[in-house]
């Protein structure tokens, strides 16, 4: 976690975002690379069409 997420957590007036920094996964690089794409294709053939 990155020192500034840190420092806001620890001042205990994000609750909520504390709870998504600690909840969360870290999804590879290489799935969350092939889920954007594929957005980015999906919106691109969209438009296309």
């Amino acid at each position: 976690m990155a020192p500034y997420m840190a420092r806001m957590i620890a001042t205990g007036r994000y609750p909520m975002l504390g709870r998504a920094m600690t909840d969360s996964t870290q999804l590879a690089a290489d799935i969350t690379f092939t889920q954007g794409l594929g957005y980015v294709l999906d919106g691109l053939a969209a438009h296309l069409h």
